[in-house]
């Protein structure tokens, strides 16, 4: 049985933010969070992701400004794009 590996998407930390569609000003991931898909993922000014936060962008996802994503917390873009803290 042949195993499915997707090279190159899993990203880990600040590592992830130089792949993402659009990066704010000011804005940190941690270390220890898991990002699938950072193409697809736009972060606005002052915003965080803490650790252990799972992020699969799928077909797009917006983190809005002075956000904060907190631990333990999925987030998945799905077939749809999702907002979060946007107006």
């Amino acid at each position: 049985m042949d195993n499915q590996v997707l090279e190159g998407l899993e990203l880990m930390g600040n590592q992830a933010k130089a792949r993402f569609k659009y990066c704010g000003e000011n804005v940190y991931v941690y270390p220890l969070v898991k990002i699938i898909r950072a193409e697809h993922i736009e972060i606005d000014d002052y915003s965080r992701i803490c650790d252990y936060v799972y992020i699969d962008a799928g077909k797009g996802v917006k983190i809005g400004k002075y956000c904060m994503i907190t631990w333990h917390s999925i987030i998945e873009g799905g077939g749809y794009s999702s907002a979060i803290g946007c107006s």
